[in-house]
């Protein structure tokens, strides 16, 4: 499902993202939306899965009815109500949720089936059927961080890892606003168990702008072409983000900086909607570039895409692609795997 960059450079996945650019979302009067998960319990139990709805809408939601479609099994008993700014657990188990989580009375249950360790589609419908929310969430990409691995054969590699994938945390919703569509608003509970029917504990009105989308075009560039860099940028506030591409030829210590516009003079498509861009100049055949974007915004909070692979911010997994004015005419697909050359060794 998630492909690593250092194979390809687009993360583009059709049911993850949404398309609003750089605003918040308008929040409906009554805005449903899956807000927690736990699910893969440190037990290793799945009747220790639970999921949490948030209601960010300003009117009480009626969720007689209701029914989660897609991921699990469960319908929404007549009368059960989601007030604006409420939470409502749905446990596998009510009884080992209960056991486990004592004081929280929001609750309902059980469901059959369960949810995916590695990551599952959810789809939550309506009395008439009508999709009210959709989550296709995972355990590695955006949902988790990357990090590198034990020592295998005398040799390490690149893992994800992420405390909500059987480590005891859950998986929470940083700003409703936003939406949920992407593992870019997720982040692991800072609570051992969760927080389930209350407030997350990441919970937050300005979270860092999500990069969405990065691509590079050519995808395979010759030795005349030069590269365009572009990422869709999403954040609370419609202006004041401060987008750059970092890159550097691979062996090369230090990066290049290259500023990013969304001015549609930067092969960005139109000004202002969203998607920013920047060229970067034609190098040699067999070059092999190395890159990430980084996004800022007004209030100081920054991200980086890929993310850092260490708690110091170190970004030691980046987007790569190779110059290559080879010309292929035979019938056969053809895989190149690019890698930077400490990584080859």
């Amino acid at each position: 499902m998630y492909r690593k960059p250092t194979h390809r450079t687009s993360s583009r996945r059709s049911d993850c993202y949404h398309t609003e650019p750089l605003e918040r979302r308008v929040l409906l009067a009554a805005n449903v939306v899956i807000n927690e998960l736990m699910y893969h319990a440190a037990s290793q139990n799945p009747a220790d899965e639970w999921l949490e709805l948030y209601n960010a809408g300003n009117t009480t939601a009626d969720l007689s009815g209701w029914n989660f479609k897609k991921g699990l099994s469960f319908t929404f008993a007549q009368g059960t109500t989601l007030p604006a700014g409420g939470y409502l657990v749905v446990a596998h188990d009510l009884g080992r949720f209960e056991s486990l989580h004592p004081g929280v009375t929001n609750v309902v249950g059980p469901w059959q089936g369960s949810l995916g360790n590695n990551g599952d589609d959810l789809e939550l419908d309506d009395s008439t059927g009508a999709s009210q929310d959709q989550l296709s969430y995972g355990s590695e990409g955006d949902w988790a961080v990357r990090r590198q691995g034990p020592l295998d054969h005398n040799h390490t590699g690149w893992i994800w890892t992420t405390p909500a994938d059987g480590g005891g945390a859950s998986m929470e919703l940083m700003d409703p606003a936003l939406g949920n569509d992407s593992g870019q608003n997720w982040a692991p509970s800072t609570v051992s168990g969760g927080t389930p029917g209350a407030a997350n504990s990441v919970a937050s009105g300005d979270v860092a702008p999500e990069i969405l989308d990065l691509q590079n075009l050519p995808v395979i560039p010759k030795s005349t072409d030069p590269v365009t860099i572009t990422a869709r940028i999403v954040d609370e506030e419609a202006s004041g983000q401060t987008v750059a591409v970092h890159w550097r030829i691979d062996g090369t210590a230090s990066w290049n900086v290259a500023p990013m516009a969304d001015d549609g003079a930067h092969n960005d498509g139109a000004a202002g909607d969203g998607v920013w861009g920047a060229i970067l100049p034609p190098q040699p055949n067999n070059t092999v570039v190395e890159l990430y974007v980084s996004a800022s915004d007004n209030t100081g909070h920054t991200r980086t895409w890929p993310g850092p692979t260490d708690a110091t911010g170190t970004q030691g997994a980046n987007v790569l692609y190779q110059v290559d004015d080879t010309t292929y005419t035979g019938n056969q697909p053809v895989f190149k795997l690019i890698m930077t050359e400490a990584q080859r060794a």
